[in-house]
């Protein structure tokens, strides 16, 4: 099954980073080494991931937290020994903004967009998420205990959406000035999906860690 997910993922590697090759320009050998660095990390992510929730007990988790983090640190320095000091930034900031990437991706393909307006409303997206990043409370740390108990709670969740959709109500009100007016309500759409998308993966997630305890059995008569 790993193997048949490995495969799946590198088909899918051209759609998702085929814009990062191009910047990169590297060797078709490293073009490739780097491939492979980038399905070991998601497919070492994945069963970390995995692992961790399946864990019941809260040290197993938080153990297990921290080897995921320590791997993944692990396939960063692989992919700057491979990339060099000077190639390695662009990779970084162009998974920083991979999210955003993909939804233009998205949205280029319903609607006309040109590629000037691309670079402008990722511009957009990439400074109104780290103006919400640079006000975040203090206190958020990178403990999986720490953030075990953010997800349980409902105020957590409820900030976590709030925030998003402010994001995206500034990164709309300044895409006014880049999209005409069919492009703008296409992408106001998807931005809303976007959001339900989001906190139906948070629910998901608060499920997976902090599942309801099952109800007790009835008492024998």
């Amino acid at each position: 099954m790993k193997k048949a997910m490995a495969q799946q993922q590198r088909a899918a590697l051209d759609m998702i980073y085929g814009n990062l090759f191009k910047e990169l320009q590297l060797t078709p050998e490293k073009t490739e080494k780097l491939k492979d660095l980038l399905i070991e990390q998601q497919m070492s992510a994945m069963s970390d991931g995995m692992n961790m929730f399946d864990e019941t007990n809260s040290t197993n988790r938080a153990e297990g937290g921290k080897k995921m983090a320590e791997q993944q640190k692990q396939k960063e320095e692989q992919i700057q020994a491979l990339l060099g000091d000077e190639k390695f930034p662009q990779y970084k900031e162009y998974m920083s903004t991979l999210g955003e990437r993909m939804i233009l991706d998205q949205f280029a393909k319903q609607s006309n967009l040109q590629p000037e307006q691309r670079d402008q409303l990722l511009a957009i997206m990439k400074e109104e998420k780290e103006f919400a990043q640079s006000n975040q409370p203090a206190g958020l740390t990178s403990n999986p205990n720490d953030w075990q108990k953010l997800m349980a709670s409902d105020e957590f969740m409820e900030k976590q959406i709030a925030q998003q959709q402010q994001i995206n109500d500034n990164i709309l009100e300044r895409a006014r000035e880049v999209l005409t007016p069919e492009q703008f309500t296409k992408f106001e759409s998807q931005l809303k999906s976007q959001l339900a998308m989001q906190q139906l993966g948070l629910k998901m997630a608060r499920k997976m860690i902090s599942p309801e305890p099952a109800p007790a059995a009835p008492a024998q008569k």
